[in-house]
């Protein structure tokens, strides 16, 4: 589904180009008319999306934003009917879920992006950076967790682009020194421009260590997925400034106890994050899903419905010269907040 999104849209202009000029509506667009537009889009384009694009006169926008909302659509009836009728089975979950997050991601995405249009956000200009050959950063958090209470992290991570492939270590200490975490991630850009956060898909595997000194466990993870991000700019120029990313793959978890005994688990990857670059390339912020809850946030709670929610997020980067000031708040069972600071360098 990702390549097929990916190989409909044009090749992102390469990092030595000029950003392109700002979208033009075919005619002036009055503030009355995209106050309406918007309120359009917002309220009935839930329903029948494109609405707030056409108001404006961007009929290409509308039409992508109505192929995208409905493709989504369907990927969300085919992976998640079968679910909900069956109480979510466990035969049913691969690809059920995975189909369902993706469809959501596309569905919702499209939406957005289509009141976005509405709003005129095209005209900030807003194009995709490229990211430095090698990052060092450190970063801290707060989490409150309703079992562990209140509990500070330090952070650091060192990332890094070799040709079409991208690696990255990170580790975290809690500030009672009882959570110690690693993890280790490689990519290998298989569609896109390298260094590029535009048009791209990533082939991506990791594998995380965590140690947790009250619960008395050590948690080895291993992870394939597949990681794509769609600029609906490539789609048509009316949607310029926004982005869809979507994440599908699994994963293997062990969690050996102090007592001796052993759990093996099967880990579920999927997650769509809807964003908007900011201007003059000075980066991104993202609102996001993660249908994982084997993670520090967990997952919300499904109410009545079988299974469970993953959690929700937002997370931002603005570049500063050869710095990147990065935040993200998540929220599951636990909430957790994180703000850091990374350096690029030649």
């Amino acid at each position: 589904m990702l390549a097929a999104i990916a190989t409909a849209a044009h090749a992102a202009p390469p990092p030595s180009e000029p950003p392109p000029p700002p979208t033009a509506s075919p005619k002036e667009v009055s503030p009355a008319r995209r106050a309406g537009a918007v309120a359009l889009a917002v309220v009935p384009g839930v329903v029948a999306r494109g609405l707030g694009a056409h108001t404006v006169g961007a009929d290409g926008g509308a039409r992508a934003t109505l192929i995208t909302g409905g493709v989504g659509l369907g990927l969300m009836a085919i992976g998640g009917l079968p679910l909900a009728v069956t109480y979510g089975s466990a035969k049913l979950v691969v690809p059920g879920v995975h189909l369902a997050v993706v469809g959501a991601g596309l569905f919702l995405g499209s939406w957005w992006s289509d009141v976005f249009a509405a709003a005129g956000g095209d005209r900030l200009a807003a194009t995709p950076r490229a990211v430095p050959r090698l990052e060092v950063g450190a970063s801290l958090g707060w989490l409150h967790d309703p079992f562990l209470g209140e509990r500070g992290q330090l952070g650091a991570v060192v990332q890094g682009w070799r040709g079409r492939y991208l690696g990255a270590a990170s580790a975290r200490l809690s500030d009672d020194a009882r959570d110690l975490a690693a993890r280790f991630d490689g990519a290998a850009r298989v569609r896109g421009r390298w260094r590029r956060t535009a048009t791209a898909i990533d082939v991506r595997a990791a594998v995380a260590i965590e140690r947790e000194r009250d619960d008395r466990l050590t948690v080895a993870t291993g992870e394939l997925a597949v990681r794509g991000r769609l600029a609906f700019a490539d789609l048509d120029r009316a949607l310029a400034g926004t982005f869809l990313d979507l994440d599908a793959g699994l994963g293997l978890e062990r969690v050996d106890y102090a007592v001796g005994d052993t759990d093996v688990n099967g880990v579920l990857l999927a997650r769509f994050a809807w964003g908007v670059y900011l201007p003059r390339r000075r980066g991104e912020v993202a609102l996001f899903y993660d249908h994982r809850r084997e993670q520090q946030v967990g997952g919300l709670v499904a109410g009545r419905a079988a299974g469970f929610f993953g959690s929700v997020g937002a997370t931002g980067e603005l570049a500063l010269s050869c710095w990147t000031v990065a935040a993200s708040v998540e929220v599951g069972s636990a909430w957790l907040t994180t703000v850091g600071l990374r350096r690029g360098l030649p």
